[in-house]
């Protein structure tokens, strides 16, 4: 565990391990990596990935400077949407859903 505070460089391998990076990619794949992980991410609803982006920027802040309302707020709205009821549709349907961002 003290070898967290020594400034120790890790390799991409380690970093992987210890769950400090997404992934690795052997040299020249990189491209190829980055585009599956935003397809991947492309295909979640709008709505949820707007507010994981929010709440990781307030996260980010001070936590006087935390707007937690807003939120609150756009996670009643996810909740309230048309593509949460898809969501669940899909899923219940075993199918992709077709999210529209509303």
């Amino acid at each position: 565990m003290a070898d967290h505070f020594t400034a120790r460089q890790y390799s991409s391998k380690e970093a992987y391990e210890m769950g400090l990076v997404n992934g690795v990619a052997p040299e020249g794949e990189l491209d190829a990596l980055v585009a599956q992980t935003t397809d991947a991410i492309s295909q979640n609803a709008p709505l949820t990935i707007a507010l994981a982006k929010a709440a990781a920027r307030e996260i980010a802040k001070p936590e006087s400077l935390q707007d937690h309302k807003k939120l609150e707020a756009m996670a009643e709205a996810c909740f309230n949407s048309d593509d949460f009821k898809e969501g669940r549709r899909a899923f219940m349907e075993k199918r992709r859903p077709a999210f529209k961002g509303r």
